[in-house]
């Protein structure tokens, strides 16, 4: 992440951890071909994603982009 980019996001969340805030957070995956490969891999970024968002108590799982 630039510098440039964590300014702006240290602005909007006062310097309060991301894992701290309450957010809605939705999970957004994607691959680049249709091969059996990369099928596997979109479930396991959507599941890797889904367990973070739902481990934490102050972020609610709101849907799933791909």
């Amino acid at each position: 992440m630039t510098n440039i980019a964590r300014q702006r996001i240290d602005s909007v969340n006062k310097g309060a951890k991301l894992e701290d805030m309450t957010l809605r957070v939705a999970v957004y995956a994607r691959v680049s071909t249709e091969s059996e490969e990369q099928r596997k891999s979109i479930r396991n970024q959507i599941e890797t994603y889904k367990s973070m968002i739902e481990g934490n108590p102050n972020w609610q799982y709101v849907g799933l982009y791909s």
